[in-house]
């Protein structure tokens, strides 16, 4: 499924309850991710896919309420494969290694 489209089944009602976990002004959401709404003293965003990793609407919306989302198989700029946690941070998504579940530690 496109982009655009997975952030379309975001209903608008959800929408306007999303904000920024770093300064909790609204997120704007489009096809390219959610974006802080507050663009003069706030640069956070969460871009649609990362390292390979497309957000559902439903990861979109834990990140923004700070929580952590799990990414199996991401992929480097190397073209290595890894596992991290996703972590909102001061500008966007982080990667975290911390307790990873099982075995996926990181190998890029």
């Amino acid at each position: 499924m496109k982009p655009e489209k997975i952030l379309n089944l975001i209903k608008e009602e959800e929408m306007s309850d999303l904000t920024c976990p770093k300064c909790e002004s609204k997120l704007r959401i489009n096809r390219g991710g959610a974006f802080c709404s507050n663009e003069e003293s706030c640069e956070f965003k969460i871009w649609q896919e990362i390292c390979g990793k497309k957000f559902t609407p439903e990861e979109i919306a834990a990140l923004s309420r700070g929580e952590k989302v799990l990414g199996l198989g991401l992929v480097s700029k190397k073209g290595k494969t890894f596992n991290a946690w996703m972590i909102p941070g001061d500008k966007g998504v982080e990667f975290s290694f911390d307790d990873l579940p099982g075995d996926n530690k990181k190998q890029a």
